[in-house]
């Protein structure tokens, strides 16, 4: 299940209804619930945590591949990054249930930076391996800008505002 708007996406037992893990970025959270719950990076040195994610999906061998907005991408309010900044990307994890640690796999969308953020209405699909649907659908620009405003926030009509979307198939 995805919280999308808690930055996380969660995994319950369905028969129990017992939480078995948490992918997302742990600040902020409790520490118990860090500790028994939630995944550690391990594998390269960069790895990035998904924020405000879309489309989150299990794959046939256990990888989680999710479109992950990018919003802000933190979670304390002096931590986040404006749009300028910051990148969307399509996201493949693997996970290991036993020691709790996550590594990411692959990604589409953070080397193109801004002009593929989008904070909302977007989509990953997954064709078979290594063919995978990566659509950036909430794509907002003001004078040639990536902006930390929602399209709904402008008039349409100023032909300064440039609403756009992505669809790449990786």
């Amino acid at each position: 299940m995805s919280g999308r708007h808690q930055d996380i996406i969660i995994n319950i037992d369905y028969e129990t209804g017992e939480l078995n893990w948490i992918i997302g970025d742990p600040e902020g959270w409790p520490e118990d619930l860090v500790n028994r719950y939630f995944f550690k990076p391990v594998g390269q040195t960069e790895f990035d945590w998904q924020y405000e994610q879309h489309a989150c999906m299990v794959l046939p061998d256990g990888d989680i591949f999710v479109f992950d907005n990018g919003h802000y991408r933190a979670k304390s309010p002096d931590k986040y990054l404006k749009a300028k900044d910051n990148f969307s990307r399509g996201v493949r994890y693997r996970i290991n249930t036993t020691d709790m640690t996550i590594q990411q796999v692959w990604q589409y969308g953070k080397e193109r930076g801004s002009e593929f953020f989008s904070p909302y209405i977007c989509n990953v699909e997954y064709y078979g391996e290594g063919h995978y649907l990566v659509h950036s659908g909430g794509i907002v620009n003001y004078d040639g800008v990536a902006s930390d405003k929602l399209a709904s926030q402008y008039d349409t009509n100023d032909p300064l505002v440039v609403l756009n979307s992505i669809t790449v198939n990786c």
